[in-house]
């Protein structure tokens, strides 16, 4: 098995327990990600998984020459409806066989004239984590895991009440670059089953319109005891909707969540039944599969060897490096702030927001974030600081929680937070804004980092000295999260819809204007 060592590590984990199960069954095996260092034996057949991503970071070696071509097969796990799909397909013609862990793909795979074979996953004991007994209280109570599909965010959005209520957990990965380990907005291994073990319901939503089922994921979620709510899907055999997962219709999440988080005895029938299901599909029976599919690849004469990989760097890892710290003494604490009940409201207009605090019996004083200065800066009294787009409406409970978590904790912790919130993008359509976590890399590739966001009136004031006026304008909470990455300071992210926006267009992209984002980046430069 040929991997390039920044594909996705997922792609790593089901090499790792494809090996488990071959070696179990007296298969030869390894795993490499330096294919030009081994010899090759006569009885050798090679695997690419999956052969678009290697080639996208490797290049295509592996398959321009027609006798390594000839003995390589390629492991797809890429919806039909996919530009990934379409370049798997594209490469696997060159190969010596296609497999995928969907049948729906393996047909789509056939249509093109391709002899793909089914490789349907199954248990592997390297990814148990199932308990017996009652579902998991959570947290989370309500977990997303997934990338940022514009279909996605907009069931996520249409949902977005219901989440809150929830308390969901919205893990929305960026998959600009592929993601090598657990990080800020990706959990992978151990640290992914464990999240999944402690979860009482998992959501799950196609990609596309395509009614897709997600077997990967379902299946980790079924060696976690996990119970999976997804939306309606096709080729889901041997597993059966209403009996091993709950599944919806279209705009019909939020609706779906509420009939189903509450009913223990539901959720533990469903969880406890995709584990006896797929522990009697086990995964040493599929591998044969795979094997079938390579013994009459031996028909072609081996290679004389194999072409090295031509990567040396991590997909986006100039971007990615933090964002230098300024020199001088303390720079990483923030400075000491007394908690009280005032809270400032930076905001295009009062809105829904200032008086959802004010009936929440906070004091509040509301600035137009304009002409918020630095001299405005000094003057605000301690307490925390709301930042917030026009037109922006409070879930219920939501807000309080935001303003418990930037109250929480030592001075020198967490300076500022930023929140998921939900509305509509420019085109009219349900979307999500603030979906990642506190990355600072982001503000100096041109994107904000959240604009519900909350601070201690000394880390705001700090902040205005430090850019001085005016504070680029209506984006004063820019200049926040700006001198707390300059200055070492830790962030923190509410991955819940925290309110709705009804006065501006949403982008989860989070990006910049040119002008805006470039004078940004020049004061993180300390230019």
């Amino acid at each position: 098995m040929v991997l390039s060592p920044y594909q996705n590590v997922f792609f790593h984990e089901i090499a790792e327990v494809l090996a488990d199960e071959l070696a179990a069954a007296a298969v030869a095996v390894m795993v490499t990600t330096e294919p030009d260092r081994h010899p090759v034996q006569p009885d050798d057949v090679f695997v690419l998984m999956p052969p678009h991503e290697y080639a996208a970071l490797e290049g295509t070696a592996m398959l321009d020459d027609p006798a390594v071509a000839a003995r390589t097969l390629g492991v797809s796990a890429e919806q039909p409806h996919q530009w990934f799909f379409a370049s798997n397909a594209e490469l696997g013609a060159r190969l010596g066989g296609v497999l995928d862990f969907s049948a729906l793909a393996v047909d789509a795979y056939r249509r093109l004239g391709i002899a793909a074979t089914h490789l349907p996953f199954g248990y592997t004991p390297r990814w148990d984590r199932y308990r017996p007994g009652p579902a998991a209280a959570g947290p989370p109570r309500v977990l997303y895991l997934g990338n940022k599909r514009p279909r996605r965010l907009v069931r996520l959005a249409e949902a977005a009440p219901v989440l809150a209520r929830q308390q969901a957990r919205l893990l929305i990965s960026d998959n600009a670059v592929p993601n090598l380990g657990t990080g800020a907005a990706f959990v992978a291994g151990d640290d992914k089953r464990d999240l999944l073990a402690a979860t009482r319901l998992l959501v799950n939503i196609h990609q596309g319109d395509e009614p897709y089922f997600e077997w990967l994921r379902f299946a980790e979620a079924a060696h976690c005891g996990t119970p999976v709510l997804s939306e309606r899907s096709l080729h889901t055999a041997p597993f059966v909707a209403g009996e091993h997962f709950a599944e919806f219709d279209d705009h019909a999440l939020g609706a779906a969540i509420e009939a189903l988080i509450d009913d223990d005895r539901r959720l533990a029938d469903l969880a406890a039944a995709a584990y006896a299901r797929l522990r009697e599909r086990p995964l040493a029976a599929s591998v044969e599969a795979l094997v079938a599919a390579a013994r009459p690849l031996l028909a072609a004469p081996p290679p004389a060897a194999l072409p090295g990989r031509t990567r040396h760097a991590a997909l986006g890892a100039d971007q990615r490096g933090d964002v230098p710290v300024l020199a001088g003494p303390g720079t990483r604490r923030r400075p000491p702030w007394r908690r009280s009940g005032a809270v400032t409201v930076v905001a295009s207009a009062p809105g829904d927001l200032a008086a959802a605090l004010a009936a929440a019996s906070h004091a509040t004083t509301l600035h137009d974030p304009a002409a918020f200065g630095a001299r405005r800066a000094r003057g605000v009294a301690d307490g925390l600081v709301v930042f917030a787009p026009p037109g922006t409406r409070p879930h219920d409970g939501a807000l309080d929680r935001l303003l418990a978590a930037a109250s929480a904790g030592p001075a020198d912790a967490v300076a500022c937070w930023s929140a998921v919130v939900d509305g509509h993008d420019a085109d009219g359509q349900p979307t999500l804004e603030g979906i990642w976590p506190w990355e600072p890399w982001r503000l100096r590739a041109g994107q904000h980092l959240g604009r519900l966001v909350v601070a201690p009136a000394g880390v705001v004031r700090a902040a205005a000295e430090w850019f001085g006026d005016p504070l680029l304008g209506a984006h004063p909470h820019l200049v926040v999260q700006a001198w707390v990455a300059a200055h070492g300071g830790a962030g923190g992210h509410v991955a819940t819809p925290t309110a709705t926006v009804l006065g501006a267009p949403l982008d989860p992209a989070q990006a910049l204007a040119d002008p805006v984002a470039g004078r940004l980046a020049a004061r993180l430069a300390g230019s």
